[in-house]
């Protein structure tokens, strides 16, 4: 019996690799025949604006196939399963920003220069303790570009402080890559995408960069890992000159780790995955924990901001701060990102225990505020925030958060910072982080103060703040009173640079022209009733190029509702994009978005030849 039943096992194990690992060259084929005829409308649906609503009308469709086992929606991708084989996915691709408290222009002719990135390195020769892998597989899509200033400066940032660096381009990223390199790293970085597939449990996967020109290529040359979902066929939207386009890749799941890495290749390792939901679950982080990592540190539903935050957090770490401190110091807008999920994607770590870990020595410094005073209270709204960082050789960027909203902090010096701030009626909660230059040497040193003030004094009718991420860029708010149309831009009746307190109840604070912002119009009361109408304009870019604006607005100190960003961009001096942002009607409070953009070039045909445009008043 045991020769008879051993035998059955060896013609099944035969029959099994000689057809290409389970399946046989006609299961092959139509499999192949059964992907080209779905593709043939879902490529054409993944590069409509809103695919979904059309993904779901076609389900029924997709799933009459013969091949087909399962098909399914989820919030950003159509999913499809073959029978005796593996799953495709056609991913929406989210747009990652630059919000206004990074540090980073959006313009990739910036990069640092004073350092070499150091690819390829045989870390394995120098062992994996302080080796640094910074894997950049999205920078060639245009929406992205930025990614390339954060490589170089967290390059930058861990050469500093004795890391040997090697950075992976989508080309060097490719499957093998995540096979066989990753344990040659103390810390891997990861800029990719990112999803979950579902078919009995979630799977998580991460996109890697090597590129297939087919369905049938990528058949051809993994289909034992496409059945035992080791590796996902993914297709997801990618920008090139201004054009989108879909491009087709493989993404690995933790089956795929789970049978690439040894127990302890991950010897106390890090981990962290920019993408959307690579911890949605514990399943990576399950994978690498279980091969000796640390910890694995990433996002739980889909985000936008998982590069710009890598940044701040791995900064903060190389200061000194362990994990959980650097995660509680981080902005609330770095550490929950509300781009793409109304509730928020959260930023997370596993395993819970690793909230003491960290990267440097540990190391305390200290931030001293001289202005405001820590628990007082104040009759005016407007404060004038200055402190300093003692005990380093200069701040090299900063951010101060006011009741949530986080900007950039201006320094007035090597280590002193000044910037005035718009107090709430109420409590207010301040918190100022400062990354720093210690020493010569370029060692980091970071720190955090959080502190409370009170305001004294009547709550405001209206409060709008203006942030935006470029330097040296000068982008403008306009609030115009009921009964307004855009000809009385840069009138006697708009609340803007040139007109900041008007005769209605409009007040400006400040017009920042050298970058960042914040600037504040606010109402002490709403004197009119009617609809007032809230714009931003690009008035000088200065040299920085396209900059991306973010509005939040307020009703009777009610909560805040957050605009943007808006994409600007320069066509000649104060020719710039102009964007009506939301309306707000008083008495009521209602806010209504608006998101418009307006063509200056062709004012004077679209608002009229006697607009004010012509004689725009020079700052």
């Amino acid at each position: 019996m045991k020769k008879k039943t051993l035998a059955v096992v060896m013609v099944f194990l035969l029959s099994f690799f000689s057809s290409g690992c389970g399946l046989t060259e006609k299961q092959k084929e139509a499999i192949i025949e059964t992907h080209e005829a779905i593709s043939e409308s879902a490529d054409a649906i993944l590069l409509q604006k809103n695919p979904f609503e059309k993904f779901e009308e076609m389900l029924p469709e997709y799933k009459s196939y013969s091949n087909v086992e399962d098909a399914w929606v989820t919030d950003d991708a159509l999913h499809v399963k073959y029978k005796r084989g593996g799953i495709a996915v056609w991913q929406i691709t989210p747009d990652y920003i630059l919000p206004p408290y990074t540090r980073v222009s959006p313009n990739c002719d910036r990069l640092p220069g004073s350092f070499q990135i150091r690819t390829n390195i045989n870390t394995a020769a120098s062992g994996a303790g302080n080796t640094v892998c910074l894997v950049d597989i999205l920078s060639d899509d245009e929406r992205f570009a930025f990614c390339k200033d954060i490589i170089a400066d967290l390059s930058t940032s861990f050469e500093r402080n004795n890391f040997i660096v090697t950075v992976k381009t989508k080309a060097d990223a490719d499957i093998d890559f995540f096979a066989h390199e990753l344990k040659n790293f103390k810390v891997v970085i990861l800029f990719s995408h990112g999803g979950v597939t579902y078919l009995g449990d979630d799977l998580n996967m991460l996109c890697t960069g090597t590129e297939f020109s087919s369905f049938e290529a990528f058949l051809e040359s993994y289909p034992a890992q496409w059945i035992s979902r080791e590796l996902v066929f993914l297709a997801h939207t990618i920008r090139k000159n201004g054009e989108d386009d879909s491009i087709l890749r493989a993404a690995i799941t933790r089956n795929f780790i789970n049978n690439k890495y040894a127990n302890a290749d991950f010897d106390k390792a890090w981990f962290y995955l920019a993408g959307c939901k690579g911890l949605s679950t514990t399943q990576f982080s399950d994978a690498f924990t279980s091969k000796g990592a640390a910890v694995t540190i990433g996002w739980d539903d889909v985000n936008c901001i998982g590069p710009v935050t890598a940044q701040l957090l791995f900064e903060s770490l190389l200061g000194g701060a362990n994990l959980r401190s650097a995660i509680d110091a981080l902005p609330q807008e770095a550490r929950v990102s509300k781009c793409e999920v109304p509730e928020g994607a959260n930023l997370v770590f596993y395993p819970a225990s690793a909230g003491a870990a960290g990267l440097s020595n540990p190391a305390i410094y200290e931030i001293t505020i001289t202005s405001p005073d820590d628990g007082a209270t104040y009759g005016s709204r407007f404060v004038q925030l200055t402190g300093e960082m003692p005990d380093v050789m200069r701040i090299e960027h900063g951010t101060v958060e006011l009741n949530g909203i986080a900007t950039t902090l201006t320094t007035t010096s090597d280590t002193t910072f000044s910037q005035p701030l718009v107090l709430r009626s109420g409590a207010n909660t301040i918190k100022v982080n400062c990354y720093a230059v210690k020493d010569a040497e370029g060692n980091a040193a970071f720190a955090s103060r959080e502190m409370t003030v009170n305001g004294d004094f009547p709550v405001l009718d209206l409060f709008t703040e203006l942030r935006w991420n470029t330097d040296y860029s000068d982008v403008d708010l306009h609030l115009l009173p009921p009964e307004s149309g855009i000809a009385d831009l840069w009138t006697y009746r708009d609340c803007f640079y040139y007109n900041k307190t008007t005769d209605w109840g409009a007040v400006l604070d400040v017009d920042d022209t050298e970058g960042f912002g914040p600037e504040h119009i606010t109402m002490q009361s709403a004197g009119l009733s009617g609809v007032y109408r809230l714009f931003v304009h690009y008035y000088d870019e200065d040299g920085a190029g396209s900059s991306d604006a973010t509005i939040d607005v307020s009703v009777k100190d009610g909560p805040l509702h957050t605009f943007g960003p808006f994409h600007l961009t320069a066509d000649g001096w104060y020719a710039g994009s102009l964007w009506e942002v939301c309306t707000i009607e008083f008495p009521g409070g209602v806010i209504t978005p608006v998101e418009q953009s307006y063509d200056l070039n062709a004012y004077g045909q679209a608002f009229g030849a006697d607009s004010a445009f012509s004689s725009l008043p020079i700052k």
